[in-house]
């Protein structure tokens, strides 16, 4: 049988004693080192008559650890495991010996179960706080009884009631020194992040003490925790706290909201056109439709479900933390899921797409809506192409008037979407720039021709190789601005093929279609493929609807 692992030696230690809470380990004093209790049955029994303060009959040990066994087999154990216990006793340093007392044993070492019951009991709950660790015998669960295992759930929950019960009275016994409240509620806390009654306490502190962020700060760590863990929202009670913490809303003129100036819109006009020749500009445009619907802050985001990396956003008024939190975690969010629904240029009111109680069970109402006093959003939607899954131009708000607000930015955004979308667009394209030049510059290194097609057969693109052939007239060329056969003999196959692909609904590969065009003096026959394809402008930029491609080369 293996001796007892000696840990590292103790630093100082007043007094021999056995660790309960928590993990179980035996100090010796005087620096004398630490042993680890394992989950073998010597250890066990020792921590389990540790934990009584009057002698355990041996039945009662019997049946918790071989619970398996009859109760005359799980004795005779009992009497081996006793002599392993008796060894166990002498070599640990300054440890007391194990009693026996007829059918009862006892073993009633030190612990900090005891002190920390003691300092429950006395006049310094602040010491009870600090010297609790929740999980009574933890990792020695292995192979007990369902009896032993159900009393020791009973112990660790009346001792985490013990503990709070000292919590809230050193938060009691500071109600009139906020200051210091305050810390020690986030004590609390940093032991038991759910605990509502000490983040109550602590709003109510930093509410008294003028310290708005470190309560909400609070009240967000706990919500996400919250949801994370049981599913839930906060309570009533701690949001309406919450919600006193927010800067109040200026004061309205009139009940009214007032509509927006012609000034206004006008303002709101130019920013966006400005913003189509240089992109330097959103941030005046986010300004000015902030202003003119009385947000809190306006943004554009392009959202992808599936890498965050794609993902756009720009902000005036908002939390930039936050925002790009909300890119790195919470693109997929409800609200960005009811968008990518929405008819381009369609304002709406986000509330639309989920019931508030819903909407504030998720973690990102919890750590991006929330934190910002953002309670609705006015939205338009835009076309996205890849790799966004949906976008648009939204305003949030808050305080009395918010729905009045919103209501009136779904008007005012609907007004403006011609001028919003082309700045919007126009960002867009500058952004896939260079991923279209250097896609150009991989085509034109390709030893074929490449040529995209409009349904017209206007040439969108055309790489280095393909604009060769066009120029010289060699097998293809231009006629009115749209592709065809530089002999007239090929010309009828080649626009049937064209059209054929510009038509077709079907996959890509089952509508290949192939041509051999005669060219001049003699050289060799070009092969032509024509091939449907999407809408690639989102890769190239193209002027306009890609929808068929051809490929061509000398053949042998």
């Amino acid at each position: 049988m293996p001796t007892p692992r000696t840990i590292v030696p103790m630093t100082s230690a007043p007094a021999p004693g056995l660790q309960l809470l928590g993990s179980v380990c035996w100090h010796a004093a005087g620096g004398g080192g630490r042993v680890a209790f394992q989950a073998e049955r010597r250890f066990q029994l020792l921590a389990l008559l540790a934990c009584h303060d009057a002698p355990v009959p041996r039945s009662r040990l019997a049946g918790w650890l071989w619970p398996e066994r009859e109760p005359a087999d799980a004795r005779r154990n009992l009497r081996k495991v006793l002599l392993q216990a008796h060894r166990l006793c002498a070599e640990l340093p300054q440890a007391p010996p194990l009693e026996l007392h007829g059918e009862q044993l006892r073993w009633h070492p030190a612990t900090d179960l005891h002190g920390f019951l003691r300092t429950c009991d006395g006049p310094d709950p602040a010491r009870a706080v600090q010297a609790y660790r929740p999980g009574l015998l933890a990792g020695l669960e292995a192979g007990l009884g369902d009896d032993a295992l159900e009393w020791l759930a009973r112990q660790r929950a009346w001792l985490d009631e013990r503990w709070h019960a000292a919590a809230r009275r050193w938060l009691d016994g500071l109600r009139h020194a906020p200051q210091a409240q305050a810390a020690a509620a986030e004590q609390v806390l940093a032991r038991d992040p759910l605990d509502e009654a000490a983040l109550r306490t602590l709003l109510q502190a930093c509410a008294a003490l003028g310290e708005r962020t470190r309560g909400l700060r609070a009240l967000q760590a706990y919500g996400v925790r919250l949801c994370a863990e049981l599913g839930a929202a906060p309570s009533p009670e701690l949001a309406a706290l919450g919600q006193a913490l927010h800067p109040a809303p200026a004061p309205m003129v009139t009940p009214r909201v007032r509509e927006t100036s012609d000034s206004a819109v006008q303002a709101i006009v130019l920013a966006a056109m400005d913003t189509v020749a240089d992109a330097s500009h959103w941030p005046v445009l986010l300004q000015r439709l902030t202003q003119a619907t009385h947000g809190l802050g306006s943004l554009f985001a392009g959202c992808s479900f599936t890498r965050s990396q794609d993902g756009l956003l720009l902000t005036h008024g908002l939390d930039t933390a936050l925002g790009q939190r909300f890119l790195d975690r919470y693109q997929d969010n409800p609200w960005a899921r009811g968008m990518a629904r929405v008819r381009p240029g369609q304002g709406v009111d986000q509330m639309q797409f989920t019931d508030q109680r819903t909407l504030e069970r998720t973690a990102f109402y919890q750590e991006i809506i929330r934190p910002q006093g953002i309670l609705n959003m006015a939205a338009m939607g835009v076309p996205m192409d890849a790799p966004f899954t949906t976008g648009g131009v939204s305003i949030g708000f808050g305080g009395p008037h918010a729905s009045e607000h919103v209501a009136q930015a779904v008007r005012l955004l609907e007004h403006l979407a011609p001028y919003l979308q082309r700045a919007m667009a126009a960002l867009l394209r500058r952004r896939r720039l260079p991923c279209a030049e250097a896609l150009a510059a991989g085509l034109d290194r390709l030893p074929g021709a490449v040529l995209i097609l409009a349904a017209g057969g206007q040439v969108l693109f055309a790489n280095a190789r393909a604009e060769a052939l066009l120029v010289a007239g060699d097998g293809l060329c231009l006629r009115a601005g749209r592709l065809a056969a530089a002999r007239p003999a090929d010309a009828p196959r080649l626009d049937a093929l064209l059209a054929q692909a510009a038509q077709a609904p079907r996959p890509l590969a089952t509508l290949r279609a192939h041509l051999r065009l005669h060219r001049p003096a003699g050289r060799p026959a070009l092969g032509v493929s024509v091939l449907p394809m999407r809408d690639g402008r989102d890769r190239l930029q193209l002027p306009g609807r890609a929808a068929v491609l051809v490929l061509a080369e000398e053949l042998p």
